[in-house]
C-alpha cells in the first residue's frame, strides 16, 4: 500500500528505474521518514510521520505529514490514510498530469481478475498466457470488472473467493478530497488505486491529457487528501461497503 505520483516537479515517485520510461521522467525519486515516528495504541492505533520527497540526487522536492489509523468494527478492519503535502517555501509544487498515481495497493494474485500475462519460456521466447484468480471489481455506481477502469466513483471494491470464503478490499475516497469522486485505476492484474491528482479521463487504457490536468500548489502551499481502506469478508453487498462508506463520509 503506498501513496506516490509519477510527476512531481519533474521527478517520478511512482516507478522504479526503467519503469514506464516512455511516459514518466527519468529522474526517479523516493520518500524518507524525517524525524521521529509517533505511535499511539488503543481501540484505534495511530502512526504519524513527517516525510521528505527526494530526487535521485538527494534534492528536496517537497515534504508531507501522514497520519495512519487502524481500527475495526463488526464488518471488517480499516486503515485510514491522511496525508498533507507541503510545497517548499521558495518554489511552487507541480503535480503533473500522469497516469501513474496516487493512493494504491496491490491485491494478492488469487484476488486478481483472470487476465493475460507475458511469460518467458525455456527457449527465451515470450508468450501470452491466461493467469490470475477469480476476482471482481465493483464501484459505488455499479460499474463492474474491466469497465471500472478510469471511471469516477465514491468507492471501489476488489474481492474474490479463496479457499471457500470471499475476501475483499475497498478503498474509500473522502468527499472533501480534491476532484472527488476520484478516478479509479482498477486493473485486472491487481493494481488498485485512487487517482485524485489525475484530471484526464481514462478509457480502455488510453489516457486523454487535457492541458488543465495539473495541480499546482503555490510556494509554501499545501494539499490534504484522505482515504480509507476496508478489509472485509464477502462481496460488496455482504460486507455493507456502501453503508460503511456513508459512515466514513459522515466522519465516523
Amino acid at each position: 500500500m503506498w501513496f506516490a505520483h509519477a510527476f512531481v516537479n519533474g521527478v517520478d515517485f511512482w516507478n522504479e528505474a526503467g519503469g514506464d520510461a516512455a511516459r514518466s521522467p527519468s529522474n526517479k525519486g523516493h520518500t524518507v521518514i524525517d524525524g521521529a515516528v509517533g505511535v499511539t495504541s488503543g481501540a484505534t492505533g495511530v502512526v504519524r510521520t513527517r516525510d521528505r520527497w527526494l530526487a535521485a540526487d538527494g534534492k528536496l522536492i517537497c515534504t508531507d505529514e501522514r497520519t495512519v489509523r487502524f481500527h475495526a468494527n463488526a464488518t471488517g478492519r480499516f486503515i485510514d490514510f491522511e496525508i498533507t503535502l507541503h510545497a517548499l517555501p521558495d518554489q511552487p509544487l507541480l503535480m503533473g498530469d500522469n497516469k501513474d498515481g496516487t493512493m494504491a495497493v496491490r491485491v494478492a494474485q488469487w484476488m486478481t481478475m483472470p487476465h493475460q500475462a507475458s511469460v518467458k519460456g525455456p527457449d527465451g521466447k515470450t508468450t501470452k498466457q491466461e493467469t490470475g484468480g477469480k476476482g471482481h471489481i465493483v464501484t459505488s455506481t455499479g460499474v463492474r470488472d474491466n469497465d471500472a477502469w478510469g471511471k469516477r466513483a465514491d468507492w471501489c471494491d476488489y474481492h474474490a473467493e479463496h479457499g471457500g470464503s470471499t475476501y475483499g478490499i475497498a478503498i474509500f475516497d473522502h468527499p472533501q478530497n480534491l476532484r472527488h469522486p476520484t478516478w479509479w485505476m482498477a486493473r485486472d492484474y491487481g493494481l488498485f488505486g485512487a487517482k485524485s491528482l489525475r484530471l484526464a479521463r481514462l478509457r480502455k487504457g488510453v489516457c486523454e491529457r487535457p492541458a488543465q490536468g495539473r495541480r499546482r500548489d503555490s510556494r509554501g502551499g499545501s494539499l490534504t487528501l484522505r482515504y480509507r481502506f476496508f478489509f472485509h469478508l464477502g462481496d460488496e453487498k455482504a460486507a455493507h461497503v456502501a453503508e460503511n462508506y456513508a459512515d466514513y463520509a459522515a466522519g465516523k
